[in-house]
């Protein structure tokens, strides 16, 4: 999803580039067509976000916030500029804008390359897996990273087999600093269709983002 969404940005960077070289070649008509990309790019990026089978939001939270800083920049200036004639829209410094506009849109899309959708291999065991999710509140420990005197609390997810009757063994999963709770996730899957019950620990001071939850909260 992310070389999609960078392929088409930089269409859309390209397409200003030609409309300048080609018909519109004044500085207020390059303006405005510039205000209109960015536009469109907001939009693209913000309906992307919003569809259903798109995981991890976030990802592209950086680049849309770039895509709509730039349009309104851009809206701004043609405000105050659309009534000057100030001449031609030198060539070489659409194309500079072009290449730059590219690589930061580039840098912002890193998450989106490195948090990819991945759904594991299949699964070898007899079992389905179910999941569910819980917030684990310890109340003789006080949180010393809130500062508010609240109770420590710390989200489980718990893999365990559909349907299963009897006893399984538990594994306990905790992520290192600045983890996540599904960093392994396939293995969690994989563990439980054999049979196995699989905790995955959260820790929400020490996690790469910790997703806040409304699930069952468990007192111990």
């Amino acid at each position: 999803m992310g070389i999609i969404l960078l392929v088409i940005l930089a269409i859309a960077e390209i397409t200003l580039v030609v409309l300048t070289f080609t018909k519109f070649k004044e500085k207020s008509s390059w303006r405005k067509n510039k205000v209109i990309i960015r536009l469109a790019e907001t939009v693209l990026v913000t309906a992307m976000i919003l569809l259903p089978g798109v995981h991890m939001k976030w990802r592209f939270f950086g680049v849309l916030s770039v895509v709509a800083v730039r349009f309104i920049f851009a809206g701004i200036m043609w405000l105050i500029k659309r009534k000057k004639d100030d001449g031609l829209k030198k060539k070489a410094w659409t194309v500079v804008n072009c290449v730059l506009s590219t690589i930061l849109i580039f840098f912002m899309l890193v998450p989106a390359f490195i948090f990819t959708n991945y759904n594991g291999l299949p699964l070898t065991g007899e079992y389905k897996v179910n999941q569910v999710s819980a917030v684990l509140v310890d109340k003789n420990r006080t949180d010393p990273f809130e500062g508010k005197g609240s109770q420590r609390e710390v989200p489980a997810h718990f893999y365990y087999p559909e349907n299963a009757n009897g006893s399984y063994p538990l594994v306990i999963f905790s992520h290192g600093a600045f983890g996540y709770y599904q960093s392994n996730d396939s293995t969690y899957k994989e563990l439980a269709s054999n049979g196995y019950v699989v905790v995955s620990l959260d820790h929400p001071h020490h996690s790469f983002f910790t997703k806040a939850l409304s699930q069952q909260m468990v007192d111990f």
